[in-house]
């Protein structure tokens, strides 16, 4: 090979080897038959040792040892059997060595080998290496692969040939043991090979689930693929299985080896188990099939089937077990849970309607899983979830989730109640509600109550409020899609500033003389001036009553005191009007209330949650505005504390939540405002003189252009602005900080009556970004055109 490879490349050095099938001597064979090994040997391992005084007997002797260490690992390793026969190998050459190393020193008359002497050494290397030596060593080493690992054809093949045999005499004993022997070592050996995903993840994150769930809905309703495949490689011999099975299935031994199979599930562990359980459901699914097919048909009236059930039940509660251990407590391959939900939809099959009764038990273990890391289990659960809903003939999930609604949310409180709270429980209610939507809202009321509890139980655990939160935010975003608290995207609000319109001198005229004309009337006749008859106050408002649309009923004194007229009510007594959908609304205001408290967390990513809730929950909150007013004054103080903090996002956050409320609560935020402005003023002037140190640190080489003064006219100073340079590179903290002040300016001079000078140092922080944002300019221009010209 060496030879050939140099002849392609054009190697200058090509003597890789020279005759060793000539050779009359062992050590002629190992000088002659790989010179770069021997050559590397030799210079590397026996000069140096010979040169720091070693004998040469002793060298040559340790590099053998070394040879042979290399030939054992090179082929011990490959062939996962480490058993001595190629060093054992090397270090027999050196009693064949010293055999036939006599053999070169005879020396006939004209002083050459005698040829008798090159055939007996010549035949001695040749019955010793090529013709015993090597070939032994190899049948060594494949029957100690025969022994650990049986034979040697492919699972498939052998699974298709036990098969066969089962299939030409089904009722003969031995051959089923056979076959079941032959299916347990195969499905022994290809579960062994996966071990990447059993560990347990100590934390547990929630996915971004909406577009999940919506593909699940897709799914079809027998798509449970199989979970023990490797890789492809596996499919050839997971379909020899399956066929296997399949010929079982069909035998009338077919329910007794089931029950030994099942028996060998209940009393194994790991991989035994794994692959107990697998054939067991597998041979089960088969015989279900079948069964359900002719009893469609005939009606045996035998035992067979009450077997049948027996055997099924007991499949379906062991899998119940399994769905049930806690996963905190008990390291359970996600493979058995896995087939545990398809056993689960297996009896789901079979009982159609009949179901419904346990979906007690089996409901929340299915939904449990459809937050679980592992990828395969979560597309379990969710096609697992559709079969259960057609099974039992509901409409979708959403409606099996609300006809069950009651012990699942009853399920899920008893779990937060517990002094031991898992990730479970808030995992189950997080899916039920992204599933459900906002039907369910009305019957959270209860559960609600108990996560707050939880949370003042255990507030000090911060991965836990996280995960709370969570389920609270959830809430939240589905209950902003109830029909009548939706707000519609884009939604400017209520409290937008009319632009202001400039004034005509026509119009000025115009008011000048409507003044002149209403003083004109106002002014008294000196004749009639002294007949003028003054009368009392009035004692009540001045308003239309409902004698007044009755020309004959006599004429009320407005003048009466007002607690003789029974429409006259302060207007305190009257009861504000409810909010929409009061129940869910309710809970959302209690839910958006409850964040104040958990704010000033030490976790940045639980309050950037928390503002997330808030940008979320405000808008719907501000239809009923009796209710929102007072939330405002409960978060304000907690969200100014929000502006000092060190995190860019959580500040950012912090503003535009601020300008979302000015946006819904209108001029009620004026004196919140001012309050702050002294603050959000500093703020934008240290991030100006950061960005005047970065424009500073750039050398003039690349400074913009900037154009020559012209002195004269102003006619002639007027030219042609250059195009405007790129900014500066500034840190993504300082840029989310800045263009989130400029937006909350804005929001300010869009929403809110600002005064004079607040407005002023507005339009001069923004005069930078006139020419460059229109958006910007027509804001300002909204307020005070005039102002916004001089800048």
């Amino acid at each position: 090979f060496l030879n050939a490879l140099a002849e392609v490349t054009r190697f200058g050095d090509r003597e890789f080897y020279t005759d060793w099938w000539n050779s009359y001597s062992v050590r002629s064979y190992w000088t002659t038959w790989n010179k770069p090994v021997f050559h590397f040997m030799k210079r590397h391992i026996y000069s140096p040792l010979v040169g720091r005084g070693v004998p040469p007997q002793v060298a040559q002797i340790l590099v053998f040892v070394f040879s042979g260490v290399l030939h054992e690992l090179l082929v011990g390793v490959p062939t996962h059997n480490i058993l001595g026969v190629a060093f054992l190998g090397m270090l027999l050459q050196l009693p064949l060595i010293i055999l036939t190393d006599p053999l070169t020193r005879y020396r006939d008359a004209a002083g050459h080998v005698p040829v008798n002497a090159k055939v007996v050494g010549n035949l001695v290397f040749w019955v010793s290496f090529c013709l015993v030596g090597q070939p032994l060593a190899a049948l060594l080493y494949f029957f100690a692969w025969q022994a650990k690992y049986g034979s040697l054809k492919p699972p498939c093949v052998r699974l298709s040939q036990a098969a066969l045999r089962f299939a030409a005499k089904p009722d003969i004993a031995k051959d089923v043991i056979d076959a079941l022997d032959e299916v347990h070592r195969v499905l022994n050996a290809v579960t062994s090979l996966q071990d990447a995903l059993d560990e347990k993840l100590a934390e547990y994150v929630f996915f971004p689930l909406s577009h999940v769930l919506r593909e699940s809905q897709k799914l079809p309703v027998r798509a449970l693929e199989i979970c023990l495949e490797c890789n492809s490689s596996h499919r050839a011999t997971f379909t020899a299985l399956e066929s296997l099975v399949e010929r079982i299935s069909s035998s009338n031994t077919s329910l007794t080896i089931a029950r030994e199979s099942l028996d060998l599930v209940f009393g194994s562990q790991g991989d035994t188990r794994l692959a107990g359980f697998w054939l067991s459901f597998k041979l089960i699914e088969a015989i279900c099939n079948q069964g359900m097919a002719m009893e469609d048909i005939i009606d045996y009236g035998d035992s067979s089937s009450n077997l049948r059930d027996s055997l099924v039940e007991e499949l379906y509660s062991f899998s119940l077990s399994l769905l049930a251990e806690d996963e905190l407590d008990v390291e359970t391959d996600w493979r058995l849970q896995a087939l545990a939900l398809e056993t689960v939809a297996l009896q789901a099959r079979r009982q159609k309607l009949d179901f419904r009764v346990d979906l007690v038990d089996a409901l929340y273990l299915v939904i449990q899983l459809l937050g679980f890391p592992v990828q395969q289990l979560r597309e379990h659960a969710m096609t697992c979830l559709n079969v259960l809903t057609t099974a039992c003939g509901y409409k979708s999930t959403s409606d099996l989730i609300i006809a069950n609604v009651d012990y699942l949310i009853n399920a899920v409180a008893l779990r937060l109640s517990s002094f031991e709270i898992s990730p479970q429980a808030p995992r189950v209610l997080y899916m039920m509600v992204k599933l459900s939507g906002p039907s369910l809202l009305p019957y959270l009321d209860d559960i609600v109550d108990s996560i707050f509890a939880a949370l003042e139980n255990f507030h000090g655990y911060s991965k836990l409020v996280e995960l709370l939160f969570t389920v609270l935010t959830g809430i939240v975003e589905e209950g902003t899609k109830t029909q009548q608290l939706a707000v519609a995207d884009g939604n400017p609000g209520t409290h937008r500033k009319p632009a202001i319109k400039p004034v005509t001198v026509t119009e000025v005229a115009r008011l000048m003389a409507e003044n002149r004309n209403k003083a004109a009337r106002d002014v008294p006749d000196s004749s009639t001036e002294d007949q003028v008859a003054y009368s009392s106050l009035p004692m009540r408002p001045w308003k239309k009553t409902h004698d007044d649309s009755d020309p004959s009923s006599p004429k009320k004194d407005i003048t009466q005191e007002a607690d003789t007229d029974p429409e006259v009510q302060d207007e305190s007594d009257s009861p504000d009007p409810p909010p929409p959908a009061e129940k869910t609304y309710k809970t959302l205001l209690t839910i958006t209330q409850l964040t104040q408290h958990y704010l000033s967390s030490a976790s940045p990513s639980l309050r950037i949650s928390l503002l997330s809730l808030l940008n979320t929950s405000i808008p719907t909150l501000a239809l009923h505005e009796n209710s929102f007013l007072p939330l405002i004054n409960t978060l304000w103080s907690v969200l100014v504390s929000r502006l000092d903090e060190p995190e860019a996002y959580v500040v950012a956050s912090t503003l535009d939540i601020v300008g979302l409320l000015c946006i819904h609560a209108g001029d009620f935020m004026k004196g919140r405002i001012d309050s702050i402005w002294d603050d959000v003023r500093k703020m934008y002037i240290s991030l100006t003189k950061k960005t005047a140190v970065l424009e500073r640190s750039i050398p003039k080489s690349v400074q913009p252009f900037q154009p020559p003064k012209i002195s004269g006219t102003v006619s002639k100073a007027i030219v042609p602005a250059p195009s405007s340079p790129p900014d500066p590179y500034v840190d993504a903290p300082t840029r989310l900080i800045r263009e989130t002040l400029i937006r909350f300016m804005c929001t300010l001079v869009e929403y809110v009556a600002i005064d004079d000078k607040t407005f002023d140092d507005i339009v001069a922080m923004l005069a930078p970004y006139l020419m460059q944002r229109p958006q910007i300019r027509e804001t300002l221009e909204r307020r005070n055109p005039d102002a916004v010209w001089l800048a």
